[in-house]
């Protein structure tokens, strides 16, 4: 049986958080089998000009995470 699974990644832990990604795979577990991925970055300033919110422990994680990861990450930019 095919499922969709989707990842969200966001700059804070509330329902008002701006996201940064959004990425989806189409899959079948009991075969063990992936059939599509699909990846979209976001851009934060129009999730803060949206009224969306960001927190500063979240965001101080995330950039220390990146710093930790081995695997291909691309980094919002912020602008004011």
């Amino acid at each position: 049986m095919k499922h969709i699974m989707v990842d969200l990644e966001t700059l804070d832990n509330s329902s008002t958080s701006c996201i940064v990604s959004i990425g989806a795979v189409l899959f079948d577990f009991e075969k063990d089998e992936v059939y599509e991925t699909w990846y979209l970055t976001v851009d934060a300033n129009s999730c803060v000009k949206a009224g969306l919110t960001m927190s500063p422990d979240t965001v101080l994680w995330g950039a220390e995470a990146i710093g930790r990861s081995s695997c291909h990450v691309q980094r919002a930019r912020f602008e004011s």
